[in-house]
């Protein structure tokens, strides 16, 4: 599977409100860590520091 493709599928799954458990799509070696962002939260993973922010619905 495609880096684009493993990204995607996790912000389904952040959509879908199954945030708890999810693997770094970019790294691989750790579990993404919610936070608040200025739009919403963010999901971040502290082995690579990459990160996916999730807008909130208005």
């Amino acid at each position: 599977m495609s880096d684009s493709a493993e990204v995607r599928q996790v912000m389904e799954q952040i959509a879908a409100g199954r945030t708890s458990n999810l693997t770094c799509p970019f790294c691989h070696k750790d579990k993404l860590k919610k936070g608040m962002g200025d739009y919403g939260p963010v999901f971040t993973c502290p082995a690579c520091r990459r990160f996916i922010e999730a807008p909130m619905d208005e």
